[in-house]
């Protein structure tokens, strides 16, 4: 018995040592294809979304013909309308309309940062639910953003996206009608119609083919190795780049092959005189 323990040792800290360097290098080499391996699950899931999201636009336009966009003038701040629209589609679900690749703030609930308005009677005649907290343009975070305008562009020229129908939450016989047909758009698989939005809590709910300004990013995100994820009227899914998609300001004749992926007519931007 005491031969046993006397030939018995522990490690030595030169062992110790050595064993903890090589896990360390196997951390080191684990983490970055664990973090790919995320990456990839967080982008496929979001594809997945919209996926069903253009499954229930074509369900949405089959029924009423127009595109779903709507936005209700609230004082000095918008509501939009497209997710609740198709919400009801979805029979109610929300969770499609986040990307797990975005943070928490994303998340479409009822205690989600951000300013509170509740719906009213006017409201309803929308898709919100009575007393429902609506989708304020400024300071609400959201994952997904709506081409309304397109790609304009030349004196004059009219909105070239799936446009808006505009109200007033204050007053029902105020309504501008925006909203384009479905069949207005001239190459379904080749309009773009959704896509991940930049989600810094500022018009989140459209897409700019080119930011309006410093801090207001109201425009396509790079949360997916440096790009986005894109959904087109036909229901199809594609991820791009995103400096593969942004087009100039004013537009150039150069870029004309984006400007029509932006456009329902899928013609270029007009050139400015």
């Amino acid at each position: 018995m005491k031969k046993r323990l006397a030939n018995s040792r522990g490690f030595t800290l030169v062992e110790l040592l050595v064993v903890i360097a090589i896990i360390a290098i196997l951390i080191a080499i684990l983490l970055p294809v664990l973090n790919r391996v995320r990456q990839q699950a967080q982008q496929v899931k979001c594809q997945a979304n919209l996926r069903t999201i253009g499954q229930a636009m074509t369900m949405y336009t089959q029924q009423y013909k127009y595109f779903p966009g709507g936005v209700l003038y609230a004082g000095s701040d918008s509501v939009f309308c497209w997710p609740v629209r198709l919400r009801k589609i979805l029979n109610g679900n929300q969770q499609v309309f986040y990307c797990p690749a975005q943070d928490d703030r994303c998340k479409w609930t009822a205690d989600a940062p951000g300013p509170v308005l509740l719906a009213n009677d006017i409201a309803t005649n929308f898709g919100y639910e009575l007393g429902e907290r609506l989708l304020l343009s400024r300071g609400t975070y959201f994952s997904y953003g709506y081409n309304a305008q397109g790609a304009m562009g030349g004196g004059g020229s009219s909105n070239r996206g799936m446009g808006q129908d505009r109200h007033n939450l204050a007053d029902p016989t105020f309504c501008v009608r925006d909203a384009k047909q479905v069949t207005s758009v001239k190459s379904s698989s080749e309009f773009i119609i959704i896509a991940d939005t930049a989600a810094d809590g500022w018009a989140d709910f459209t897409l700019l083919p080119n930011p309006s300004g410093v801090g207001m990013n109201d425009s396509l995100a790079d949360i997916h190795r440096g790009g986005s994820n894109v959904l087109f009227c036909d229901g199809h899914v594609q991820w791009y780049l995103r400096s593969g998609l942004l087009v100039k300001w004013l537009p150039i004749a150069e870029e004309a092959a984006r400007q029509r992926l932006w456009n329902a007519d899928n013609q270029p931007s007009r050139q400015w005189p």
